[in-house]
C-alpha cells in the first residue's frame, strides 16, 4: 500500500514525509527479520531431521568442556539416553587410556585457535574408546570444531562421534593374525620365503638363513633362484615357470643349493603360488634341509648292498620265513646244507626240513620269534637226500613299522662239534673221576696218619659247602670250596704221628710243628693244577679275623671268604668230635664258641649261616658218628 502512495509522498510536508519514511523502514526492518527467522527456523528443523536420525552421534561442550548436547543417536549407540549422558564428566564417558590423548588434542585445537580467531576454523579429529552404559566399551572417531563468540573467544567445540569398534577389531584381528603369521614363519623348523612374481625375496625366516650360511641383509632382495645349484638351476626355472604359464600346481622338487661357504646340500621345497585378484603376486615357499635325509638313504642302499653281500657270502645258512614259516630266502650255504635250491625252497616251509623228534621244539621258538623274542636253539634238519644235520639256529624276528612280519634266521652245522663235545665230556668225566679219586687218595692218607680226626677233612667239606650255599656263594666257588675242605688237613703228614695223637697238652715246640701242617697242605695242594684257588684256602683257613691267626697273621678281607667259611667248618666239627687230648664238646659248645667269638675270630656271615643251619634247618654232619 505504500507503493500506491508513493507519487503523493514529496507533496507531503517534510515532518510527514520523514515520518512515513522511517515508518516503511521500520516496517521493511520486521519483514526482513521475520524472513529470517523463518529461515532460521527451517534450518534448525533441517539440522533436528539430521541430528536425530544420524547414527553418528553429534555433541557440543561448552567453554568449560561441559556437555552440552547429545543427539538421541547416542542410544543407539552407546545405550544412554542424552540427559543421561549430559549430566556425566568427561572421564566418565571416555575410558582412561583415551583421556590424555584426547584432552592433549582439545588443548592444542583450543591453542590454535586464540592464537588466530579469525583463522577459519579448528578441528580436532582423533580415535577415542568410550564407555557403553551396559559397561562394555566401543571405540569411536571423533572430529570437533572450535567455537567462538561474537568477541572471538573460546566458547566451546561441537563434534560428531562416529563407531568404529568393528573397524578396529577387525584390526586388531589382522594384527593377530599378522602376528601369528609371523611367528609361524619365525618359529618354523623349516626354511620360509616369500618372493615376488619376479622370484626377487620379500621376506626370509631365520632358518632360511641357517640353512643357506648368509645373515637377512644378504638375502633379502636377491632372487630365491640363485641359491639353487647350477647343475639343478635352468631346470628348476622352466619347470616353474611352466606351471605358472598354465596356472597349474608348482611342482615339489628336491634340489641341491649352494651355501654361502660354496657347499652344497640337498633340500626339498613344495612351493606354491601367491594369487591376489586374480593374478600372480607372487611365491610362498618353504624350504627342508634333507641333506641327512640323503645322506642317511645312501648309507641304507649301502647298507642293504652290504647285508645282500653278507647274506650270499655267509658261511652259514642264512634264510627268512614269513610268519606261517614259509621260505621267503635262503642263501648259497644254506642250499649247500639243505640240498634244496633257492627256487624249491621257496615252496616249501621250514617244518618240512626238520626231523620228527624235534618238530615241536621248533614250533615253540617259531611262535616266540613271532611274538617279537630272539630265538636260540638246537635242531635237526633232513636234506634233500635223507641225511640229518645237526644245527645250531638263531631266530630273530624281523620288525618293520612295530610290527613283526617274519623271521630272520642263522643255521650252523653243529654236527661235528656236537661229537667232538661228546668225545670231550667222555675225556673230562674220566679226567674228574681221576682227580676225585686223587683228592679222596690224598684225603685218606693224612687221615691214616691221624686215625683220630678219621671223617674230620669229608664232614668239615660238608659243613663248608653248606655254608657257603646258605650265604648264596657262587656254583664254581662252592666246588672250590668242597674240594679245599678234603684237603685241608693233607700237610699234616708232615706232623710226627707221636704229636698227632699224643693225649696231652702239647709243647711250645710241638705245636709250632702241628701249625706247620697249614702251609705244608698249601705246598702240597698247589702241586696239583686246580682251576680254583683251592691252595690258597687251604693255606688261610686257620687265619682268624683279628690276626691272631697263622700262619701269615692275615687279618679280615685279607682272608678269602671260603678259607673264613672253611675256619668255621673247622671249628665247629673239631669241638664236636673227640681228640687224643678231649673228649667231644659237642655242637651247642662248638656254637658257642663261634657265637662269642663272632666278627673276632670267625667272620659275622658265616657264624650267622652256620647257626641258622644247625638252629632253623636241622644239619647233620652225613657221618656214622652221633654229632
Amino acid at each position: 500500500s505504500l507503493g500506491i502512495y508513493s507519487h503523493t509522498i514529496n507533496d507531503m510536508p517534510d515532518v510527514i514525509r520523514n515520518s512515513l519514511e522511517a515508518i516503511a523502514a521500520n516496517i521493511g526492518i520486521v519483514i526482513e527479520r521475520a524472513g529470517t527467522r523463518r529461515e532460521l527456523q527451517r534450518s534448525e528443523e533441517r539440522y533436528n531431521v539430521i541430528a536425530e536420525n544420524t547414527s553418528d552421534v553429534i555433541w557440543s561442550a561448552d567453554k568449560h568442556l561441559r556437555y552440552t548436547y547429545f543427539s538421541p543417536s547416542v542410544y543407539k549407540q552407546r545405550g544412554y539416553m542424552p540427559q543421561e549422558i549430559l549430566e556425566m564428566k568427561a572421564e566418565q564417558v571416555i575410558v582412561a587410556s583415551s583421556v590424555e590423548p584426547v584432552m592433549n588434542g582439545v588443548a592444542d585445537a583450543i591453542s590454535r585457535f586464540e592464537s588466530d580467531p579469525g583463522g577459519g576454523p579448528v578441528t580436532y579429529t582423533g580415535e577415542m574408546e568410550v564407555f557403553c552404559k551396559d559397561g562394555s566399551t566401543k571405540w569411536t572417531e571423533t572430529s570437533f570444531t572450535v567455537i567462538g563468540d561474537e568477541n572471538g573467544k573460546f566458547d566451546g567445540v561441537m563434534g560428531i562421534s562416529r563407531d568404529i569398534t568393528q573397524r578396529k577389531q577387525a584390526e586388531k584381528a589382522l594384527i593377530e593374525s599378522e602376528s601369528k603369521y609371523r611367528s609361524l614363519i619365525e618359529t618354523s623348523s623349516s626354511g620360509v620365503a616369500v618372493a615376488d612374481e619376479t622370484g626377487v625375496l620379500t621376506l626370509v625366516n631365520d632358518r632360511l638363513c641357517e640353512i643357506y650360511g648368509y645373515s637377512r641383509d644378504e638375502v633379502m632382495g636377491r632372487q630365491f633362484f640363485d641359491f639353487i645349484h647350477p647343475d639343478d638351476k635352468n631346470k628348476i626355472v622352466n619347470d616353474f615357470m611352466e606351471a605358472v604359464a598354465k596356472s597349474q600346481t608348482l611342482p615339489a622338487v628336491e634340489f641341491r643349493g649352494m651355501r654361502k661357504d660354496g657347499s652344497t646340500i640337498w633340500l626339498f621345497t613344495n612351493p606354491s603360488t601367491l594369487i591376489i585378484d586374480g593374478r600372480l603376486a607372487g611365491f610362498n615357499v618353504i624350504i627342508q634341509d634333507i641333506t641327512q635325509l640323503k645322506k642317511a638313504e645312501a648309507a641304507l642302499k649301502e647298507s642293504e648292498q652290504r647285508y645282500r653281500s653278507l647274506f650270499q657270502h655267509n658261511p652259514n645258512a642264512v634264510y627268512s620265513l614269513d610268519l606261517q614259516g614259509r621260505f621267503t630266502s635262503i642263501n648259497a650255504a644254506a642250499v649247500m646244507l639243505s640240498g634244496y635250491s633257492e627256487a624249491e625252497a621257496e615252496t616249501m616251509s621250514l617244518l618240512q626240513i626238520i626231523a620228527p623228534e624235534h618238530l615241536e621244539t621248533v614250533r615253540r621258538h617259531f611262535a616266540r620269534a613271532c611274538g617279537g623274542e630272539p630265538q636260540a636253539y638246537e635242531l635237526t634238519i633232513i636234506t634233500k637226500n635223507g641225511k640229518k644235520i645237526d644245527c645250531f639256529v638263531t631266530s630273530t624276528p624281523i620288525i618293520i613299522d612295530g610290527k613283526v612280519i617274519g623271521v630272520y634266521g642263522i643255521g650252523e652245522d653243529i654236527t661235528g662239534r656236537k661229537k667232538a663235545a661228546e668225545d670231550l665230556k667222555t675225556a673230562l668225566d674220566k679226567a674228574s673221576s681221576t682227580l676225585d679219586g686223587t683228592i679222596e687218595a690224598i684225603a685218606m692218607m693224612s687221615e691214616l696218619r691221624d686215625p683220630y680226626t678219621a671223617g674230620h677233612q669229608r664232614m668239615v667239606s660238608q659243613l663248608a659247602v653248606a655254608i657257603a650255599t646258605e650265604i648264596g656263594l657262587e656254583q664254581n666257588r662252592v666246588q672250590d670250596l668242597a674240594v679245599a675242605g678234603l684237603l685241608h688237613d693233607v700237610g699234616k703228614v708232615y706232623v710226627p704221628s707221636e704229636i698227632l695223637s699224643k693225649p696231652g697238652k702239647l709243647t711250645s715246640l710241638e705245636l709250632g710243628l702241628a701249625k706247620a701242617h697249614a702251609e705244608a697242605s698249601y705246598n702240597i695242594v698247589r702241586s696239583i693244577k686246580f682251576s680254583g684257588p683251592i691252595a690258597h684256602i687251604v693255606w688261610q683257613h686257620h687265619e682268624r679275623m683279628d690276626g691272631s691267626g697263622y700262619p701269615q697273621g692275615l687279618a679280615g678281607e685279607q682272608i678269602m671268604l671260603e678259607a673264613r667259611i672253611l675256619a668255621v667248618a673247622d671249628v665247629v666239627e673239631a669241638m664236636s668230635s673227640h681228640r687224643p687230648y678231649r673228649p667231644a664238646l659237642g655242637v651247642e659248645k662248638a656254637l658257642e664258641e663261634i657265637t662269642q667269638n663272632r666278627s673276632t675270630l670267625y667272620d659275622a656271615q658265616a657264624v650267622d649261616a652256620c647257626l641258622v643251619l644247625f638252629k632253623e634247618k636241622g644239619f647233620k654232619f652225613q657221618d656214622q658218628r652221633a654229632v
